[in-house]
């Protein structure tokens, strides 16, 4: 019963997208839906395409963590959770993330010299932060 009262959701928050497509609250109902309803591949899918169409947008990363830890999926989780952090202006967490994401043991070559190369973008960045708001221009 309420498995499929989560479908029902499902259903209608896909279609409330497919009718708004570039509705960010439509986009989010369906995140949410999936979500509830324990559809953490279709969510993580979603949140991506989401991400990488927009970037900047911390909600999407946020639900890309959300569906990542659903999925036990723990490498996405933290890179994900460390791009949200990053829009946040929280670079200590956002850095910790991607230092704990590149240590896991299961971690490949491949993945961790991506994560290596963003760790340092977001290293850079924080210090130039830290330096803007040292000479007063914070």
């Amino acid at each position: 019963r309420r498995a499929g009262r989560a479908d029902d959701a499902v259903r209608l928050a896909a279609l409330a997208q497919q009718r708004w497509p570039a509705s960010h609250a439509a986009i989010v109902a369906h995140l949410q839906a999936l979500l509830a309803a324990r559809r953490f591949a279709d969510a993580q899918a979603l949140a991506r395409t989401q991400a990488t169409a927009d970037p900047e947008q911390p909600d999407w990363w946020d639900y890309l963590a959300k569906a990542s830890d659903g999925r036990g999926d723990v490498l996405a989780r933290r890179r994900a959770l460390a791009e949200k952090l990053a829009l946040d202006g929280a670079w200590p967490s956002a850095i910790r993330q991607l230092k704990e994401a590149r240590d896991a043991k299961d971690v490949s070559f491949y993945d961790q010299s991506i994560i290596g190369a963003r760790l340092l973008e977001f290293e850079a960045r924080y210090k130039e932060e830290r330096e803007d708001e040292k000479n007063g221009r914070g």
